[in-house]
């Protein structure tokens, strides 16, 4: 499922630390259930506030009901296995999944769009405070690197 260029291009990060809204706000924009400029969650919890999966997990917004998957501890023992097949199914089900991802010592937020089964990676797209989108193609990399995160998921 490739992302709508239009959708974002007109997203935004707003703050500093809203990139767990800012990448719930990008998926329903992509879902058409938010309107372009909506910014409502990232200004909710204003420049100051950390957003967190926790708060979306079980959430109905406009029909999308969220799940936070995957809450263990990172490390050896991480099911990286099962993580990885869950993002396949929600993939192949044109489902994006929404991922946290270490970056610079820092953490942000990814959806993932599409799975290569030839190079057997994700890839995933992001929006940062400048709007400019960051596509990557190698979430199970950076994932198996930091032995684990935690995803999350919908239903419509």
């Amino acid at each position: 499922m490739i992302p709508n260029p239009t959708v974002l291009s007109n997203h935004r990060q707003l703050y500093p630390l809203s990139c767990v809204p800012m990448s719930v706000e990008l998926v329903l924009k992509l879902l058409d259930k938010l309107p372009l400029g909506d910014f409502g969650f990232q200004l909710q919890l204003g420049p100051n506030v950390p957003g967190d999966f926790v708060d979306y997990d079980g959430r109905q917004i406009n029909g999308v009901t969220f799940k936070k998957e995957f809450s263990e501890p990172r490390g050896p023992q991480f099911p990286l296995t099962d993580l990885f097949e869950r993002m396949k199914q929600e993939i192949a089900a044109d489902r994006y999944v929404i991922v946290s991802l270490k970056r610079s010592g820092n953490w942000h937020m990814y959806v993932v769009h599409a799975y290569d089964p030839s190079t057997d990676e994700f890839e995933a797209v992001t929006v940062e405070l400048n709007g400019v989108g960051q596509p990557i193609t190698d979430v199970k990399r950076r994932i198996t690197q930091m032995q684990g995160t935690d995803i999350l998921t919908y239903t419509i």
